[in-house]
This record gives C-alpha cells, sequence and structure tokens, in this order.
C-alpha cells in the first residue's frame, strides 16, 4: 500500500512537471527511508535491501550531483547506522514479534559511510561532467544549425547556379539559380 501510494505521487509530480530538482531530492530521500524500512523487517543490516542505498546513492550523484550525492550519503548512511532502532517499529509480518528477530547489532562501520560518501562524491562529479557536457553538445547543436541555415541563405541567393551530387550522381541540392537554368 505504501509502495503504491510513493508510485502514485510519483506519476503526479511527473505529469505536473513542475520542480523537478525538488522531486529528485525528495526521491532520493524518500528511497532511503523505503529502503531503511524493507532493510529493518528483513533482518536489518543482514537484509539483502542494504545493497539499495548503494543504488539510491548512485542515482541520487548523477541526477542531483555532488551536493545530492553526497547528501544522500549521509542520509543512508543514518538510516544504515539506525536500522536497529527502527526494526521493532517496522514488521512485515504482525506475528513475528521483533524479540524474535535474529538480527545481529548494527556496529559502527565508519568504512560504509566513508563507502557511501566517496560514492556520492564519485556519482555527483560524474553527473556535473554529464551536465556540462549536454550543455556543451547543446551549444554546438545550436551552432552547427545556425551555421547550417547561414550556408542555406548564402547559397540560395546566389546569381551563380549551384548544384550538389552524391557520388553516384544523384542531385541532393541545387538553388534557385540552378533552377533557373536548368528548368524543373
Amino acid at each position: 500500500a505504501v509502495l503504491a501510494a510513493v508510485t502514485v505521487g510519483y506519476s503526479l509530480l511527473l505529469r505536473w512537471r513542475r520542480g523537478a530538482p525538488a522531486q529528485a531530492w525528495l526521491q532520493a530521500f524518500g528511497d532511503c527511508a523505503m529502503v531503511t524500512c524493507f532493510a529493518a523487517a528483513t533482518g536489518g543490516a543482514n537484509s539483502q535491501y542494504v545493497l539499495f542505498y548503494v543504488v539510491v546513492v548512485l542515482w541520487a550523484g548523477v541526477v542531483l550531483e555532488t551536493t545530492g550525492g553526497l547528501a544522500t550519503a549521509v542520509v543512508a548512511s543514518t538510516g544504515y547506522l539506525c536500522l536497529a532502532q527502527i526494526a521493532p517499529l517496522v514488521s512485515l509480518d504482525p506475528g513475528f514479534t521483533a524479540a524474535s528477530r535474529a538480527m545481529a547489532p548494527v556496529p559502527y562501520s565508519p568504512s560504509l559511510v566513508l563507502f557511501l560518501v566517496a560514492l556520492g562524491a564519485a556519482a555527483g562529479s560524474l553527473g556535473g561532467r554529464a551536465r556540462r557536457d549536454r550543455q556543451t553538445l547543446h551549444l554546438a547543436s545550436r551552432e552547427v544549425e545556425l551555421a547550417r541555415l547561414d550556408t542555406d541563405r548564402i547559397l540560395e541567393n546566389m546569381s551563380s547556379g549551384v548544384l550538389t551530387l552524391d557520388a553516384s550522381g544523384m542531385v541532393l541540392h541545387y538553388n534557385r539559380s540552378a533552377e533557373d537554368l536548368l528548368g524543373s
């Protein structure tokens, strides 16, 4: 039910198409909360869902760049370190009591925290570079289009006839003067 509500909420935000950065932040932190709940309900630090923290941090770094990657890494690390405290509050089976869970205590894990922070920084750097590359590509594409339009205008307004052929002799382009000279 919770997952369905979150999915509907994300879908509505996507259709609204405003506040994309806020939606990305909400999704990153919401995903950290869901991973924490699933991991707490399925074995705490020993749960297979703990690995999803890596996916969430990686995604946040790529989409939200360095700040988002680092902030999400801190939230994910905090969720991981609080699994033992959250586990009694989350249960997938009401008949399954927190006392009967075979949960290892979650020790402070500086290596996990450092890994998530390093991953967030690296993914953020990658996300920033991808954004800059997209901007450069967009500018270059605009420049090429402007150059093409300028060339077309020049060719179209030349008094000399210009005819362009491909390797097999097929006509690719001709200007107005060439049309007047050759007839259409």
